[in-house]
């Protein structure tokens, strides 16, 4: 779900009309699942990814995920929908604060990630977070770029809090001199990642092993292409743009990819299309 939180705010190609329309055509899906969560509560479940039965939502970025299906009834002016996302916000928060900024992962930064695009939407009832969650960021980010992951999460963790980084900066939380430290620890953290799973010719591989999965070699090339529209960088768009070419070779006619190929996960789904 995260990749439709960018969509509308940093893919060109979905600025106006384009971009009503997805939402138009996402609201009925996310409406779909917040209606299945009102029987079950806010519960997921991943085989692929060892939760085998549904599981409560139970870190901060779970809550922030699942809660998030209920964007468009909160819209809609639907009262439960609407505290339910308040609720999302505050408990997000609370969990944030107290867990150490230097055991924060991709995780963490995806969910200050979502709780700002709530306070920066149109709910009146979150925005009166905003200060807090501010505040939050603030506090913990510098510590937060330096934690320790590896690579395609480090490629996703840096292009959040390069996105949160912007934000507070805009928002007068931090100096002209802590942002240029902020955003040469995380050019650093992109950098390493690049390094670590993305050989010369542009294939994501991973692991002792060097293993290949065509779900990370989307998300890795997504995640690069935003990075460079957001510092205005062309090398890491150009690396992005190499790897969506290199997706182009393995796809059928139709710009499908076999979901068997290459490692985990299991799967595709719509969020490898979207991308």
């Amino acid at each position: 779900m995260l990749v439709l939180f960018f969509l509308p705010s940093w893919c060109l190609a979905l600025e106006n009309s384009a971009s009503t329309n997805l939402d138009q055509y996402l609201e009925y899906f996310y409406n779909r699942y917040s209606q299945h969560f009102d029987l079950i509560g806010l519960k997921y479940q991943s085989p692929s990814y060892g939760v085998v039965g549904f599981k409560a939502a139970e870190t901060a970025r779970e809550i922030m995920s699942l809660a998030g299906y209920y964007k468009y009834r909160a819209l809609g002016g639907d009262v439960v929908a609407s505290r339910i996302l308040k609720e999302a916000v505050v408990e997000s928060y609370t969990k944030l604060l107290y867990k150490p900024a230097s055991n924060y992962s991709f995780e963490d930064a995806e969910a200050m990630f979502l709780m700002v695009q709530l306070i920066e939407g149109n709910f009146d009832d979150i925005k009166i977070e905003e200060e807090k969650v501010k505040n939050l960021i603030a506090l913990k980010i510098e510590t937060g770029i330096q934690a320790n992951d590896t690579e395609n999460r480090a490629l996703v963790a840096g292009v959040h809090w390069q996105y949160l980084a912007d934000y507070i900066t805009s928002q007068d939380q931090i100096s002209k001199v802590t942002k240029e430290k902020l955003d040469k620890l995380i050019k650093n953290k992109i950098d390493f990642a690049i390094k670590g799973c993305i050989d010369k010719d542009f294939w994501y591989r991973e692991n002792k092993w060097r293993s290949f999965s065509p779900h990370y070699q989307a998300v890795s090339a997504f995640m690069l292409m935003n990075y460079g529209h957001i510092t205005g960088q062309e090398k890491y768009l150009e690396i992005a743009k190499k790897m969506y070419y290199n997706l182009k070779k393995i796809s059928f006619d139709n710009g499908m990819v076999e979901a068997k190929l290459g490692n985990r996960p299991l799967g595709l789904g719509a969020q490898f299309y979207l991308m």
